[in-house]
């Protein structure tokens, strides 16, 4: 570990600089008074319009309903001009300076945990080497063929990708609103690409909404923003050719997780409560306000590889040097992990309700691999079984074999589409959609990477 440290690093610097380019490149699309309304706005007309109170810069100008791909004038900007005009205004660099910030104190929740992190963080490095060829690919797709950084709230991280369906469906396509795990720490919505690009070659638009991350917020405002990401889906998602009536919910292992937090609170919101303290915890996850939602207007939600019992998931990460100030720092303590825990809030339910209530959530299915050390599948049989003492049985399916990440990235850079084949099975169910096939040789579906490289991978995966 002490020799691999300083390459370790650098490695890891690089990759921090890298991000905070890539990050800041890309804000320039988010309006800097924080209202999306005029962006979204402008993706009706094809145009940007300066708006009020806002620095006059260059816009982007493309038919965004007519074509998923940006034009050339966008990736021009992003490789060439996107640094000085990001860094050229005092509040870009008011962000760049919250983001160091928020580096230096990720930095030291670190460093207070085992000393294991610079092996893992080294190993971490390897297994994105080891996938660079399909990792590269990735990117390419999503910097040609998605309509990205689309803002669904005020907050820096208040963005989300939309992948356009490649056919058209007069009566508006079925969406998937993806979240992406990461720990509650690297989550970040270009994890959605491989999967994306699958249902979007389907007839499906799918939605990437990005949420905050240690040490940006804890775990209940990270379940604030996927609520209000699915809130602004629900009435956004028919300027980009979806049907906000057919909209199913996917989360996938730290997404699984705050998904499936988010469905049981709206539940419990609707009271009755039992006393007025019930009713205070409830208040932020109402259907009214800004955010009139609630679970029933779902169509379906599959987890995908989630840590529904927190606090197995926690041994597990802190035998891999994830230390306990971070872990604190999302959850509070163990009494905090227990209660952001699904399967604890699903009995707590069940014990004040009964079965009477399961019927409002909607149709919910697991999907986990035999072999993932990261989040055990004893939880997502765990949770099956609250969710059926709940009153809503859930469909429970296991991959023989596979790991946390195999789902959303190994299997796929292989070739293998199961995952994507049966999500697109449950949205054509769910929805009643008249969906294609899954065609496995579609493009892009094909095999983005040597085995042996994912192999090694495998290997060098730390987590």
């Amino acid at each position: 570990a002490l020799s691999a440290e300083p390459a370790t690093a650098a490695a890891v610097a690089a990759g921090l600089a890298v991000l905070v380019y890539l990050a800041y490149a890309g804000a320039h699309r988010a309006r800097d008074d924080g209202r999306p309304d005029l962006y979204i706005s402008s993706l009706s007309s094809g145009s940007f319009d300066d708006a009020p109170n806002t620095p006059t810069r260059r816009r982007r100008s493309f038919d965004a309903l007519d074509s998923p791909t940006p034009p050339q004038r966008l990736r021009k900007f992003w490789l060439t001009r996107s640094f000085t005009a990001t860094f050229g205004t005092a509040s870009r660099l008011r962000h760049a300076v919250y983001v160091l910030k928020l580096f230096g104190r990720l930095a030291v929740l670190t460093l207070q945990g085992s000393p294991l992190w610079v092996m893992n963080t080294f190993w971490l490095v390897m297994y994105a080497l080891a996938l660079a060829p399909a990792l590269a690919r990735c990117l390419r797709y999503w910097l040609t063929g998605v309509v990205i950084n689309v803002p669904y709230g005020p907050n820096l991280r208040h963005l989300c990708d939309v992948y356009r369906p490649s056919s058209f469906q007069k009566e508006g396509a079925p969406v998937v609103v993806f979240v992406a795990g990461g720990a509650w720490v690297i989550g970040y919505k270009a994890w959605a690409v491989p999967l994306g690009r699958a249902l979007s070659a389907h007839g499906v638009l799918v939605v990437a909404p990005d949420y905050r991350n240690c040490p940006q917020c804890a775990v209940d405002g990270m379940v604030d923003d996927v609520d209000r990401a699915v809130a602004w889906c629900l009435q956004n998602v028919h300027r980009f050719g979806g049907d906000a009536s057919r909209l199913v919910l996917v989360g996938q292992s730290a997404g699984a997780h705050l998904c499936s937090l988010l469905l049981l609170r709206k539940l419990a919101a609707a009271g009755p409560f039992d006393d007025a303290g019930d009713a205070d915890d409830a208040r932020s996850f109402s259907t009214g306000g800004d955010r009139p939602w609630a679970p029933g207007d779902l169509k379906g939600f599959v987890g995908i590889s989630g840590p529904y019992h927190v606090p197995a998931t926690a041994a597990h990460w802190k035998a891999r040097g994830f230390g306990q100030a971070m872990l604190d720092f999302v959850f509070g303590d163990e009494a905090g992990m227990d209660a952001a825990s699904p399967t604890t809030v699903a009995s707590s339910l069940a014990a004040r309700f009964g079965t009477s209530r399961g019927g409002d959530l909607p149709p919910i299915c697991l999907l986990h691999g035999t072999a993932d050390m990261s989040a055990p599948p004893v939880a997502a049989e765990l949770f099956e079984a609250r969710l059926a003492s709940l009153g809503r049985p859930a469909e429970l399916c296991l991959y023989k074999g596979w790991t946390h990440t195999d789902p959303i990235l190994e299997r796929p850079f292989a070739g293998d589409q199961r995952l994507h084949r049966d999500l697109l099975d449950r949205v054509r169910t769910w929805c009643g959609a008249k969906l294609p096939a899954f065609d496995a040789e579609a493009d892009g579906l094909g095999r983005l990477c040597p085995q042996v490289m994912i192999d090694f991978g495998h290997y060098c995966m730390p987590f």
